[in-house]
């Protein structure tokens, strides 16, 4: 029932923004990133058990989960203690989170 929710959200959410920023725009925003991390090389560390850790302030059957939630301190406590990867939640309206964490954390870890 929740996911079904989150999918019909996250589509009218989606034709919101799609309508906000066009096609062009999305992909000139992409090329002025810098280039991607090796995802798939993080989790092949040999000799560890690589773990994907995850920013994320609320969730639909917990509510919040943290008050005092700072994404890039708690990104960094997991890049600090081995995490091999985080998973920064960005959808607003069930798990409360930011697409702006993004660009906070990444340059943090």
């Amino acid at each position: 029932m929740i996911l079904s929710k989150i999918i019909a959200r996250t589509a009218k959410d989606l034709a919101c923004r799609m309508r906000a920023v066009s096609l062009e725009q999305l992909i000139a925003s992409a090329a002025a990133q810098s280039p991607a991390r090796d995802f798939i090389r993080a989790l092949s560390r040999p000799g560890s058990v690589n773990i994907i850790a995850e920013a994320k302030k609320a969730s639909p059957s917990k509510g919040v989960i943290r008050q005092d939630f700072d994404p890039v301190a708690i990104a960094r406590t997991y890049a600090d203690n081995g995490a091999c990867a985080v998973s920064v939640l960005t959808e607003e309206h069930f798990f409360q989170g930011r697409l702006e964490y993004l660009a906070q954390i990444r340059p943090a870890v």
